[in-house]
């Protein structure tokens, strides 16, 4: 029946009995149907409020999220040295607020895209030929980022949510600290999150207590180190040449000090360090799970060899060569000891040398070492003395004072003066002049004042007389004439010198005699304006001798006189008692002599007349 009440409700909800009015206001057929009651009317406009309530509550509803329920830590490391990491369960988020994260994708920008879960999402997208590669900021690319962007939110905002948390302590964690999880952001941060992902966020800190962690063991870094030493004490050095035993060793540096200037008995300190320069050894810990026990030990050093002295100057010699005083000297022999082998040595003076000077040997390391290192590193040895004195000796020298001549040596020289003026005599005296006396009165020695060739210069002096007789028959009448002149004379030998046994060295036939002569007049005619004269060689007077001779040479040379004074021998030669007595003393042999001729003549005629007597 069309129109009529079922008494059920229709497939509309209107209960049944109720007439909907058409549109001409009349029920079916035509016929006037029945109104809606107005109670019906409201009901249903209750609904209808109450379900735009909901899809408009549902529309504009934020979800609230609270974030910390998804967090947890977890603990790596060792007891004491542990860290703590923030582990953010991004799937069961993603699970819980999937479709409940109302992303404003124009407040997301395409860094945070890339550098969040999404970035895997967008790349399949563009290997799969979704995304236009040639046009990334298309219209249509941006339509399905946008999608995807929304379609994603909690899994974006998970990534975020990760992020802004930290943890307090953490480092250094030790088994059953209390650590605390909270967000870093500030309000405003917040508050910007809430807006561009449509949340409300509900912030908390949460408390941890740290626990797992393993312990850290401790070992012994020096069980098993080895220490080697060098050189000899006290500047022997150390190192290490062995680590200890334990594997992690191989990470430790070890040091030594003090390392060089040692000695058995002394104590050094080994310390240990990470090649960091560390003492905490939180690498190794962290490696490893174990530390060593201690970071230093003291050794006392034992093994080290002592360091033996020796003489350097056992076997040394020194070579002497040329003249004194311009000899020289050199080392012909270095030290018997091996050791010497390392060292130099140096003459103090090694030119212009006499007998008798002394030369100071020194010797050095022959690398420069002050302190012998050198040689004691190589042969454990050291010099016990640096320097030692040798004396000059064995040169042949030149006579320097008249004293180094030996009395053998003089004779020597006398001897060939004598040879000298006795040629001299036989050769240009004549038959009335004879010679009375020839003695040797002394020497003067003359030494260079400078390196000039002629070193020295030994004037032997001697004193002769001479007697002249003369008769000579002068225009039918016998002319006599007497004098004996009494003259100094000398020779000189030239670089005299001394063997190296101290015996004078000289060639006596090498000489020089005084070129001045005397010249003795007898006033007596020998025909042609001429009168008889005799010339001499030397000196009246022993005073020109030795102004002509020596004085006349102070200026390059020092002398050394050893002659009778000379006043008293010219004194004797001019005494005028004794020329008168002289000259007295030829008178009477000239007397004596007449008077023979005369008694040999008064006899002669005497014999003569007899002669004749006998005849008649």
């Amino acid at each position: 029946t069309n129109g009529a009440a079922t008494g059920a409700a229709n497939n509309n909800g209107i209960p049944a009995g109720s007439v909907i009015p058409n549109a001409a206001g009349n029920a079916g057929g035509g016929a006037a149907k029945q109104a809606i009651p107005m109670k019906t009317i409201g009901i249903i406009a209750a609904v209808l409020a109450v379900v735009v309530l909901i899809i408009v509550l549902v529309l504009t509803h934020k979800a609230t999220v609270k974030p910390d329920k998804f967090i947890n830590l977890s603990y790596n490391g060792y007891d004491s040295l542990g860290t703590a990491t923030i582990d953010f369960d991004t799937a069961a988020f993603v699970k819980e607020y999937d479709g409940k994260v109302k992303v404003d994708v124009d407040k997301i920008s395409m860094s945070e895209l890339t550098s969040s879960g999404l970035y895997d999402t967008l790349f399949s997208m563009a290997l799969g030929g979704e995304l236009d590669l040639d046009n990334a900021t298309s219209d249509k690319n941006m339509k399905k980022l946008k999608k995807a962007i929304k379609e994603n939110g909690a899994e974006i905002l998970a990534e975020k949510l990760a992020d802004i948390y930290e943890v307090d302590p953490r480092k250094e964690l030790t088994n059953g600290t209390k650590v605390t999880v909270s967000c870093s952001l500030s309000d405003e941060k917040i508050k910007d999150l809430e807006k561009t992902y449509g949340v409300k966020l509900k912030i908390k800190s949460k408390e941890f207590t740290v626990e797992g962690l393993k312990e850290i063991k401790k070992f012994d870094a020096f069980d098993g180190i080895e220490i080697e030493y060098s050189g000899y004490a006290p500047n022997a050095t150390a190192r290490l040449k062995k680590k200890g035993n334990d594997s992690a060793t191989d990470y430790i540096d070890y040091k030594i000090s003090p390392d060089s200037g040692l000695s058995d008995g002394d104590t050094i300190t080994v310390t240990i360090t990470d090649y960091s320069g560390h003492t905490d050894f939180v690498s190794m810990a962290e490696s490893y799970g174990k530390v060593p026990s201690s970071t230093e030990k003291k050794i006392t050093v034992e093994g080290v060899p002592q360091v033996v002295e020796f003489d350097p100057f056992d076997g040394v010699t020194l070579e002497y060569s040329g003249y004194a005083p311009d000899g020289n000297a050199r080392l012909s022999s270095r030290g018997d000891d091996d050791a010497c082998d390392y060292l130099e040595y140096k003459l103090s003076k090694s030119e212009g040398l006499s007998n008798g000077d002394v030369v100071t040997v020194t010797v050095e390391d022959y690398y420069g070492d002050s302190n012998f290192e050198t040689v004691i590193d190589r042969t454990g040895k050291k010099p016990s003395v640096t320097t030692k004195d040798f004396v000059v000796e064995g040169l042949t020298s030149y006579v320097a004072s008249l004293d180094q001549i030996s009395t053998e040596g003089f004779d020597m020289m006398k001897s060939q003066a004598e040879d000298v003026f006795n040629a001299y005599v036989a050769n240009d005296w004549n038959e009335n002049v004879s010679l009375v006396s020839f003695d040797n009165i002394g020497s003067y020695l003359l030494t260079s004042k400078s390196n000039s060739w002629t070193k020295n210069q030994l004037y032997l002096v001697y004193k002769y007389k001479a007697k002249i007789d003369l008769k000579a028959e002068v225009d039918g009448k016998t002319e006599k004439y007497k004098r004996s002149p009494v003259l100094y004379w000398a020779i000189k030998y030239n670089n005299l010198m001394l063997d190296s046994d101290g015996k004078l060295a000289v060639d006596v036939t090498s000489y020089d005699v005084i070129a001045d002569r005397f010249e003795v007049d007898s006033k007596i005619s020998s025909g042609w304006f001429s009168t008889y004269s005799w010339t001499f060689r030397g000196y009246e007077k022993l005073d020109l001798l030795y102004q002509k001779n020596i004085m006349a040479q102070i200026a390059d040379y020092n002398h050394e006189d050893a002659v009778e004074d000379a006043a008293k021998s010219t004194q004797k030669e001019e005494n005028p008692d004794d020329a008168d007595k002289e000259e007295a003393e030829d008178k009477s042999d000239d007397s004596a002599e007449d008077k023979s001729d005369d008694s040999a003549e008064d006899k002669a005629d005497t014999e003569e007349k007899s002669d004749d007597a006998d005849k008649e």
